[in-house]
């Protein structure tokens, strides 16, 4: 059992408490879903207590796929999609929303 605390982004944060059976069923509910193999890279960028990245890293470890970690802030996130080449980026909407300006920009052009 491990302990997690959300943001507090929706309001005040909590603690919440993750079982190995929840850890489980999380990356079971995924297998198959997914063509994931050893040769895969993730890119991670969340914080290791998001609930998403856990149940992500559980997941690659699942297929014995490369983690990898950003090293540079949210801001400056394409430099680690250069260097580290992922073809798995677990995306959440506040990284969608750091693209949209760059992709709205090149489809207007």
């Amino acid at each position: 059992m491990t302990y997690g605390f959300t943001s507090g982004t929706t309001g005040i944060p909590k603690g919440v408490i993750y079982t190995h059976r929840m850890a489980i069923s999380q990356s079971y509910g995924l297998v198959g879903h997914y063509e994931v193999s050893p040769t895969d890279i993730h890119m991670s960028y969340l914080p290791i207590a998001h609930a998403f990245e856990r149940c992500s890293i559980w997941f690659i470890i699942f297929y014995g796929a490369n983690i990898r970690y950003a090293k540079h802030p949210i801001t400056e996130i394409l430099k680690d999609f250069a260097a580290i080449r992922p073809t798995i980026v677990p995306i959440v909407p506040r990284l969608l929303n750091k693209f949209y300006p760059i992709l709205k920009g090149l489809y207007e052009k």
